[in-house]
Parts: structure tokens; C-alpha cells; sequence
């Protein structure tokens, strides 16, 4: 899908990405979108998983995504990372 985006718009790029929930078949790729620079915005209740757990900073060695190739993954998610709402 990132690469279709970049294909069909070359000079832009994907700011956000929307999640609803954190089921498992809502979160796939998400961290991808996240090494691509996108901000992820859902609802305040999922902060604290996403922070710990979805963006955390812990290390991928077996199969390492590329989140945790870039040079700020041990930092674990910025803030302009992750935007929650609460309505």
C-alpha cells in the first residue's frame, strides 16, 4: 500500500493513519506506517498499549520490522507518533 501511495502521489506523503481498535487485524502495519514518519491517531483509551506495546522500542531481532531499523526506535514513539481523541 506505501508503495502505491508513493507511486500515485511522488511528492507527498503519508501523514497520519487512523486506527479504530487494537485488534490484531487492525494493527498490521501499523508500525510500518509509523517508520514511514505517519502519525497514528485513536482513541485515548489505547495510549498506554500503543506506547508499551504496538510502538514500543523493544528489540525485533528475529524478525526485525522497520521501525526498529530506524535510528530513533530506541526512543520508542514521539510524541507526533501517536494523537489520541477522547469524543
Amino acid at each position: 500500500m506505501i508503495a502505491e501511495v508513493k507511486k500515485q502521489f511522488p511528492n507527498s506523503r503519508i501523514r497520519y493513519v487512523v486506527n479504530t481498535h487494537n485488534h490484531f487485524d487492525h494493527l498490521g502495519g501499523l508500525r510500518t506506517y509509523v517508520a514511514e514518519g505517519a502519525t497514528v491517531i485513536t482513541e485515548d483509551k489505547n495510549r498506554e498499549f500503543y506506547k508499551n506495546v504496538v510502538l514500543a522500542p523493544q528489540s525485533r531481532t528475529l524478525l526485525p520490522d522497520r521501525l526498529s531499523q530506524r535510528p530513533f526506535a530506541p526512543t520508542g514513539p514521539g510524541q507526533l507518533m501517536l494523537q489520541t481523541y477522547s469524543d
